[in-house]
This record gives C-alpha cells, sequence and structure tokens, in this order.
C-alpha cells in the first residue's frame, strides 16, 4: 500500500497479477485483495483504471461513488499524470 486516506486506496501491482476478478478467475485478485483491506460492512473499493495482468505499477482504488466519479473523470480525460 502507497498511501490510503478517507476516499482513496493507492497500491502498488506487481506483474502476473490481475486488477479485478473475472469468470475464469474469480479470486486473488488486486481487487479481491483490497477488498479484503477495508473494514467489514464498509463499501467495496472501485476499479477506476486497470493494468494488464502482466503489468506493474500503481493502482487507484476509490471508497465512494462522489470520488469514483471525479478520478474516473480525470483518467477519462487524461489530466490525471503518470510517470
Amino acid at each position: 500500500m502507497l498511501h490510503e486516506d478517507a476516499d482513496l486506496l493507492v497500491v502498488a501491482k506487481p506483474p502476473d497479477l490481475r486488477a479485478h476478478p473475472i469468470h475464469r478467475f474469480l479470486g486473488g485478485s488486486l481487487l479481491n485483495r483490497a477488498a479484503n483491506h477495508v473494514p467489514a460492512g464498509a463499501p467495496v473499493p472501485a476499479v477506476v483504471h486497470r493494468l494488464d495482468q502482466d503489468t506493474s505499477g500503481v493502482m487507484v482504488f476509490v471508497k465512494n461513488r462522489a470520488m469514483a466519479a471525479a478520478v474516473s473523470q480525470q483518467f477519462a480525460h487524461k489530466t490525471v499524470r503518470r510517470a
């Protein structure tokens, strides 16, 4: 985990790990791990972008709908800076 606050969870994704589960791969994804990180009863963090399974990098998860819309817009309009 690189950063966490009330709205965001930012983690380093290693290669060979899926960002989110798919029908053939139900458990062990980074989203599953993020969901297990938040307290019981808290909303499951949402994925606002993805990295390919073989790619390492930083993933941003949001913890509420308002932040999901804001961050999704930033990725859609390419106002997020990546390095």
